[in-house]
């Protein structure tokens, strides 16, 4: 946990850059001119997705100091900018993918854990309370391996979320962007076929043991791995870094109120491959969602997924909801013969509500809550067996 107690010291240091933001007498024009937003929620075992919550606010806390320091700089210090960036975004990237991505499934499973960071790699020792890992269920081991990129992804879907509010793409966020969502398509790229323990080498070997079959390889996961490169958020976000300026998202007008921007990328489920499309809206150039559609072929099964998202769709006085909703079909997991599963169906519905607590001549502090359940299932960054899902923390709007 001191990757996470450094990102919290990072974002309360950061507050003391903060300039006095007037007040508005309306809450919404008042939220839209705070810069900076710090967010820290907590869930049972600490999920990918709180912890995702963490690793943006250091990634804010960094954009603050940057902003702060480089703005007016001269043209070292500009160049200086493009090394600093890329460091603090890929520590607090790599922390997440350790910490809450193996280590959040490790918690959701009873597992103990230690970790080991740096700038450029990460490790997380696992240790089994029941002194028995190798009876450990092969589909938990699984999601175990799968659960850093995963991990990354969910931070990536943070930043993105955050630019397409704020309809533009910063360089801070650009490069953590191309960073957290290029984790699985570089990993999996650059894992080397001698190498027997990374996160894929092993994927790949306990897919193939849970279905007793040589049906997934390297070759086969790298062709995968390039649909990740179809995501024009990602090239978007790139180009602001190298640029080093803030751009607008370029998107496809479907008529004067909506505007559209779709993306492919791969998913490493807990029994097997997945394309996924992801279809990115934005309504009068202020509402944000998405419409996503996956499907996978494993042996004998096939998986499909549909799901939607709305972040901040509905504003009630000093209250913003939001919804997410997912339905599938896909192999039954954790159970005694995985090759004999049947696929069943399956789904998710979670409620995000966003409210003001209380307001100062600096900015405004907002209770996030999220309530939801979902059934026995695989979804990135939840848990796999059935549960009400509740999520709560604070968010602060400098």
């Amino acid at each position: 946990m001191k990757n996470f107690i450094t990102l919290v010291l990072c974002v309360w240091l950061s507050t003391s850059f903060a300039e006095e933001i007037p007040m508005s007498s309306d809450p919404e024009s008042t939220k839209s001119n705070f810069n900076y937003r710090y967010t820290a929620t907590f869930d049972k075992n600490m999920s990918s997705i709180s912890s995702a919550n963490f690793a943006m606010s250091g990634i804010e806390a960094y954009r603050q100091f940057d902003d702060f320091y480089f703005e007016n700089a001269g043209i070292y210090n500009r160049a200086l900018s493009y090394f600093t960036r890329f460091m603090a975004t890929t520590h607090i990237i790599i922390a997440n993918h350790e910490i809450g991505g193996h280590g959040a499934r490790a918690r959701e499973f009873g597992l103990g854990t230690s970790y080991k960071v740096s700038f450029f790699n990460g490790t997380t020792k696992l240790h089994d309370n029941s002194s028995k890992f190798s009876d450990f269920p092969l589909q938990k081991r699984i999601a175990i391996d799968a659960a850093g990129i995963q991990a990354s992804h969910l931070l990536a879907e943070n930043i993105k979320t955050r630019c397409f509010e704020s309809n533009n793409i910063n360089p801070t966020y650009g490069v953590g962007y191309f960073v957290s969502q290029g984790d699985q398509p570089i990993y999996i790229l650059f894992s080397k076929k001698d190498r027997k323990k990374d996160d894929i080498s092993s994927y790949i070997k306990n897919i193939n043991t849970l279905y007793n079959t040589n049906y997934l390889t390297k070759s086969k996961l790298k062709h995968y791995a390039v649909l990740d490169f179809l995501d024009p958020f990602m090239w978007y976000s790139g180009y602001s870094y190298v640029m080093n300026q803030e751009i607008s998202i370029p998107m496809f007008k479907i008529n004067q109120n909506i505007e559209y921007l779709p993306a492919i990328r791969s998913i490493l489920a807990t029994y097997g491959l997945e394309r996924k499309l992801v279809n990115h809206f934005k309504f009068n150039d202020q509402k944000y969602a998405q419409l996503s559609m996956s499907y996978g072929k494993n042996m004998n099964f096939k998986s499909y997924a549909i799901g939607a998202n709305a972040y901040n769709i509905v504003n009630i006085h000093n209250v913003a909801l939001g919804a997410e909703l997912m339905f599938w079909y896909q192999p039954q997991i954790l159970i005694a013969h995985p090759t004999l599963a049947k696929s069943k169906l399956g789904g998710l519905f979670a409620v995000n509500t966003n409210f003001d607590l209380y307001k100062t001549a600096k900015g405004i502090i907002n209770g996030v809550v999220s309530v939801g359940i979902k059934s026995k299932g695989f979804v990135e960054g939840r848990p796999l067996q059935s549960s009400w899902l509740l999520r709560a923390g604070l968010q602060l709007n400098l």
